[in-house]
C-alpha cells in the first residue's frame, strides 16, 4: 500500500468513509460533516491521542495535526474550527499548542467567535415528479436484443456444423 500511490489513497479514503472501531456507530466522514473535528480523530487514533499520554509521542502528535489542521483552515479561508468535543483533552491541547506558541497559525481560531448566519434558510421547495423513461415503459426495446440474439445462434450453430463436418470426414479415414 505505501509504494502505490494508488493504493494508499484508496486506503486512506476506505478508511475515512468506513471504518468503525469496535462498538462505535458513526465513521471519521459522518463526525466532520457533524462539525466535530475531535470526534473525527477520535476514531482515528482515540486509544492514543484522545487523551494522549502528556509524556508519550502522541501528544506531540496532537499538537502537530493541530497545527496543520490550522494551517489548512487558514489556506482555505475557513472561518472557523470544527469543534474539539469528541476527543477527551483535544481543547486543551489546542490551548497549550496556541498559549506556548507552536501554533502561532492558530491564534485567530482561538479568540473568535462563532458568526451568526447571514441569512435565514431557504424554505424547502418540493421536488418534481421523475420523468420516465420511454424504454421503461414498454417492452419494445427488446425486440431488438431477442432478434439479435436468435441470429447469433444460427450463426454459432452453422459454424458448429461447419467445424464438426470435416472433423468427422477426416476422422472417418
Amino acid at each position: 500500500v505505501a509504494t502505490d500511490p494508488r493504493y494508499a489513497w484508496g486506503t486512506a479514503l476506505w478508511f475515512w468513509v468506513f471504518n468503525k472501531p469496535p462498538g462505535v456507530e458513526t465513521t471519521s466522514h459522518i463526525q466532520s460533516l457533524e462539525g466535530s473535528f475531535g470526534g473525527s480523530l477520535n476514531i482515528i487514533n482515540g486509544g492514543l491521542e484522545c487523551p494522549a499520554d502528556p509524556e508519550g509521542y502522541h501528544a506531540r502528535a496532537v499538537v502537530t495535526r493541530l497545527r496543520y489542521y490550522c494551517i489548512a483552515a487558514r489556506v482555505m479561508g475557513v472561518r472557523r474550527l470544527l469543534s474539539m468535543d469528541g476527543c477527551e483533552g483535544l481543547y486543551e491541547a489546542f490551548e497549550y499548542c496556541v498559549m506556548t506558541g507552536f501554533c502561532p497559525e492558530c491564534n485567530d481560531y482561538m479568540v473568535e467567535n462563532t458568526p451568526e448566519p447571514t441569512k435565514a434558510p431557504s424554505p424547502p421547495v418540493p421536488t418534481e415528479q421523475p420523468q420516465k423513461f420511454r424504454s421503461w415503459t414498454d417492452d419494445s426495446w427488446m425486440a431488438g436484443i431477442k432478434r439479435r440474439d436468435s441470429s447469433s445462434i444460427r450463426i454459432s450453430s452453422g459454424l458448429g456444423i461447419v467445424t464438426l463436418l470435416p472433423a468427422a470426414y477426416f476422422g472417418a479415414q
